[in-house]
């Protein structure tokens, strides 16, 4: 069996916010861990060769943060780097 190390973007969605004549976007911490629940189906699914034991979040920056909200509240993430 093989490991599974994946990562995802905070700013893989993004909220338009509209204020005063200026118009930028924000990322949505919700959206970022629904798509790493997404991801994280999506190997249990269609890849068998992964050990499910064996599954890792990785980040930087940002998608650090990412990392650790998805490995907080989702046991199918055994570690976090």
């Amino acid at each position: 069996m093989n490991n599974l190390v994946f990562s995802t973007s905070l700013l893989s969605v993004k909220c338009p916010v509209r204020s005063e004549g200026y118009s930028f976007t924000i990322p949505k911490a919700r959206a970022g861990l629904v798509d790493s629940a997404a991801a994280l189906d999506y190997v249990r699914t269609f890849l068998p060769q992964v050990d499910p034991r064996r599954v890792f979040a990785v980040g930087h920056s940002s998608a650090a943060t990412l990392a650790l909200l998805t490995a907080e509240i989702d046991p199918r993430i055994k570690a976090c780097v």
